[in-house]
């Protein structure tokens, strides 16, 4: 039996057994979700409205498309505006350089010709800002939001291009919104987080419940930081840092990110892109250790409120569903977290590519049609086939909120729907959920100094080794080198490291642990094409665990077998999770 410590699970472990193999589903490779992933990313804008993108998407209704307040002079779907386009932006890059696809299409030109269209001479995004109300509001604002994602996929872009012209406007950028801030001993972080214009902070709708939440500001200084090496950079994002650490705005009341066990409330994910990134990110860059145990705190969390495969509350205190936006902000930050030595959060990316993001990756499967027929009995059957016809542009694309065990959720938002259960896919998950595809993937396989680093069992085509998991197999992790040089594999905590074995092109090689806390077999002087084979004993075990909401408390039990969810109980009352038809094809 392996030792619970070791099984970075919570709740009650049980029922633990060390198996040689396992009968399992297997997910996708992370590049095959990626290409799935373009046809979402293809099919979401509009070309008849200027590439506009959808965010109000429900995939259980006929039309799925069905927006939240009727279309103003700004867009059809305002609370796209300089949100959902500028996310898909972001990763629409990423996912083409997974997938192999180097040419962008004219789709993705349009949404990008329609992002670059938010930015003014001082490299600021302006737009109507209904994304942050919720409601109409007249006129263009200043958006922190919307520049910080904007600056994101430039320096993304700059770092390919080297265009002195592209850095130029990031830095204008930057400087813009330093004058928005605010100082004091050491500190500086922003009065409100929402837009801004002529000296207003936007109040209204939505805005009037987040303006003092963090501002998404800390991330950009430290990625211009680490391109450009600018010193000045760094110590505004370290001023930004002293602040955060040391509660500098008064005014955030519980939504403030305490530093002493990283707890707050509201909403989640302008927490974790707003606070958590940027602050895991400047704890590597600049190794400081206080910054780091601020993040993990928050991360811990995070996690204390979860059950543990890759799922994250939309909102604390909890209510009953995820938000896959949280997702691509937790890989964010785990990857820069396990560069500083957090080397178990290599587990916690596994279990997403295994487990959330593997069932939340939509596609119009058996289940979904039978769900969709359920919710929409006064359709006739040629009007249900066109639908699952026209629901095919979202394969791809992943699905926004789900409870512990079903893929559908409580209706909240749609006044008309049918039944009280729904699939909602609002804009801005599906490409979080690609951020943390991309973030995993390039966690998986890492090029140091000192050699190739191999930091998960998944599968994956990366730029420096070919990665096949299998857990039916006696080889659990097959490394195909693309490099010459030294290779260092990471295995499993939850494994028993005695029995862990090690093969090149199928001669067994001696266990030499080395690498991060000596928690990595080394093989030395691998060749291009050489087949490293890892072998390791898989954990099987039930962990029973509850989900207190502000509806119930809900007891569960999941079924593992190593980083993956085998299956779920009590079932899905409509689409179960972990059904074999999620993410396998």
């Amino acid at each position: 039996m392996r030792d619970k410590k070791k099984i970075s699970l919570r709740g009650e472990l049980c029922n633990i057994q060390m198996r040689a193999s396992g009968k399992i589903d297997k997910p996708a490779s992370l590049n095959r979700m990626a290409k799935e992933a373009i046809n979402y990313l293809e099919n979401n804008p509009n070309p008849e409205l200027d590439y506009e993108c959808r965010f109000s998407i429900y995939p259980s209704h006929i039309p799925y498309h069905a927006i939240a307040f009727p279309p103003t002079k700004y867009a059809y779907d305002a609370i796209s505006l300089a949100d959902t386009d500028l996310r898909m932006q972001f990763v629409w890059g990423p996912m083409r350089e997974m997938a192999g696809i180097e040419k962008a299409s004219e789709t993705e030109l349009g949404v990008k010709r329609r992002c670059s269209s938010y930015i003014g001479k001082d490299g600021c995004c302006y737009t109507n800002p209904a994304a942050w109300t919720g409601c109409e509001v007249d006129g263009i604002w200043l958006s922190i939001w919307g520049t910080s994602n904007h600056i994101l996929y430039l320096c993304d872009l700059y770092e390919k291009s080297k265009d002195r012209e592209v850095l130029s406007t990031i830095k204008n950028a930057l400087d813009t919104f330093w004058g928005l801030t605010v100082s004091g001993a050491g500190m500086a972080d922003f009065p409100y987080a929402t837009p801004y214009r002529d000296g207003e902070w936007l109040t209204l709708g939505w805005a009037n419940a987040h303006k003092d939440n963090y501002a998404f500001f800390l991330e950009p200084l430290v990625r211009y930081y680490e391109l450009t090496k600018d010193e000045e950079y760094k110590r505004r994002a370290v001023l930004m840092a002293e602040a955060f650490v040391n509660c500098m705005i008064d005014t955030r009341g519980s939504q403030e990110i305490n530093p002493e066990d990283g707890s707050f409330d509201n909403h989640v994910h302008l927490h974790t892109r707003c606070a958590l990134v940027g602050m895991s990110h400047i704890a590597y860059v600049t190794g400081e250790s206080r910054y780091l145990r601020w993040s993990r705190r928050m991360f811990d969390f995070i996690l204390s409120l979860s059950p543990g495969f890759g799922w994250y509350a939309e909102q604390m205190p909890p209510k009953k569903v995820s938000e896959t936006c949280v997702n691509g902000d937790m890989m964010w930050a785990a990857y820069y977290l396990a560069l500083c030595g957090e080397l178990d959060l290599y587990e916690e990316m596994e279990r997403n590519w295994r487990n959330y993001l593997r069932c939340t990756q939509f596609f119009v499967t058996p289940d979904v049609k039978d769900f969709i027929k359920l919710v929409n009995p006064d359709k006739s059957e040629k009007e249900l086939q066109e639908a699952f016809e026209e629901l095919k542009k979202l394969e791809g694309g992943f699905i926004a909120q789900v409870t512990w065990n079903d893929l559908t959720q409580r209706q909240h938002f749609m006044k008309e729907g049918k039944g009280n259960k729904m699939l909602y896919m609002m804009g801005c998950c599906p490409p979080s959920g690609m951020l943390a595809l991309y973030t995993i993937w390039k966690a998986a396989a890492m090029k140091r100094d000192n050699g190739i680093y191999i930091n998960m069992s998944v599968t994956a085509d990366t730029p420096f080794a070919d990665l096949v998991s299998d857990y039916e197999s006696e080889d659990k992790l097959t490394v195909r080198a693309k490099e010459n040089g030294d290779y260092y594999l990471r295995v499993p905590e939850w494994t028993v490291y005695a029995d862990v074995e090690i093969y090149v092109n199928g001669e067994r090689c001696d266990t030499v642990w080395d690498g991060p806390q000596c928690r990595y077999l080394l093989v030395k002087g691998v060749g291009i094409g050489d087949v490293i084979s890892l072998r390791y004993p898989l954990v099987r075990l039930s962990q029973k665990i509850s989900q207190t909401t502000d509806e119930v408390t809900q007891e569960y039990t999941f079924e593992w077998l190593g980083n993956s969810v085998l299956e779920v109980s009590p079932k899905a009352e409509y689409i179960d999770l972990f059904g074999k038809q999620r993410g396998i094809h």
